[in-house]
């Protein structure tokens, strides 16, 4: 194990190795080939057990990093990562975050060091509750699951229906020359009987009225296998927000 913690908040974060300003020579943080690069928990007893991970790479470790209960002010901030998954078994992931709430992701990759059919998770969202979150800006490639969202992610607060969790500017593609598609991009499911709060949030992105509109923005291979799911979703229905046109030759903004 890479990093252990309890109610405890760090920041990973990469050093110049010359005096430049910007720097040109960065050394970036890496955890590789272990069962788990991060395992860290707090509680509500920590208030500031806040964690910060910027330009990390995890690389062909068997589970990237767990984060677990950070809330609040001890929310977590997990930028411009590589999750390079091994293909150990199906339960790999890069990151799982276990009732988590107020974090931000972003302009991370995630993706599987394999040829062949891929095994693993990119993302796993457990329980971030009723609150508004968001997975933004991330790139998914070569993964049976690229983003899975387990039990409760949503708000039910009828008849908007705010909060809970949402995807936005996320691609489920590596490129327009080399796809490596996953085999469910969107993976929404639940433990035990389902209720209102099941699933991710209604609103996938909004449209108001008039030209209040802003679409989540995501986008999807062009061609996808029969066997491929854009939106597997065993949760509560949702109305999701696409570009009505593209102006992009290679990706679907539509699932």
């Amino acid at each position: 194990m890479g990093i252990f913690s309890e109610t405890s908040g760090y920041y990973i974060e990469p050093l110049c190795r010359n005096t430049s300003n910007p720097c040109n020579d960065l050394r970036k943080t890496r955890f590789e080939k272990l069962t788990r690069g991060i395992y860290s928990m707090t509680s509500e007893s920590a208030p500031n057990s806040y964690i910060f991970i910027n330009e990390a790479e995890f690389l062909d470790n068997h589970m990237g990093a767990y984060l677990s209960a950070f809330t609040g002010t001890s929310n977590a901030q997990i930028l411009s990562r590589t999750f390079r998954n091994h293909p150990y078994s199906m339960w790999s992931y890069g990151l799982y975050l276990n009732e988590c709430s107020g974090y931000h992701v972003e302009n991370n990759e995630f993706f599987e060091n394999s040829q062949s059919s891929p095994l693993n998770i990119g993302l796993i969202v457990n329980n971030s509750g009723t609150s508004p979150n968001e997975i933004y800006r991330n790139r998914f490639h070569n993964l049976k699951f690229a983003a899975i969202s387990q039990n409760e992610n949503r708000n039910y607060n009828p008849p908007l229906h705010l909060g809970g969790l949402c995807y936005k500017c996320n691609k489920f593609i590596k490129d327009e020359s080399q796809p490596e598609p996953n085999r469910f991009d969107f993976a929404i499911t639940y433990d035990g009987a389902s209720t209102n709060t099941t699933g991710i949030a209604k609103n996938q992105g909004t449209y108001l009225s008039g030209t209040s509109f802003a679409p989540v923005g995501n986008m999807f291979q062009p061609y996808p296998a029969a066997s491929h799911y854009d939106f597997y979703n065993e949760g509560n229905p949702v109305d999701y927000y696409y570009h009505a046109q593209t102006g992009i030759q290679y990706y679907r903004m539509q699932p």
